[in-house]
């Protein structure tokens, strides 16, 4: 058995020897692997009015259009009657460039009676 300030520590080290052990022979025992650090370029997520603006519409229209599904967001709550939407704006870019919405595609129809 090891001490720790006031704790006991019992591994499988110090049951085979009845010696003290110390911390790190303790912490390689049990611990084998450790997970590796989240990657420090983690990209921001940012809210409908930023992600409107970086696409050049608003934010109207960008919600409408995350909601059909034609414009990649993240809900905040999966489960709320009304929804916070949150952007990468990589996925943005991606859905910029993307084949689908290039200019040979034909645009959408209206939807309004003229």
């Amino acid at each position: 058995m090891g001490r720790i300030g006031g704790c006991v520590l019992t591994s499988p080290i110090a049951q085979r020897n009845s010696q003290p052990v110390s911390l790190e022979a303790f912490m390689s025992a049990s611990h084998a692997t450790v997970p590796a650090p989240p990657p420090q370029n983690l990209e921001p997520f940012v809210d409908a009015d930023i992600a409107a603006t970086f696409l050049g519409i608003t934010r109207r229209t960008l919600l409408q259009k995350v909601r059909a599904g034609k414009i990649p967001g993240h809900a905040l709550d999966r489960g709320a009657k009304k929804k916070e939407w949150r952007f990468k704006l990589s996925e943005l870019d991606r859905y910029l460039c993307s084949a689908i919405n290039s200019a040979l595609q034909p645009p959408e129809p209206a939807n309004r009676r003229i």
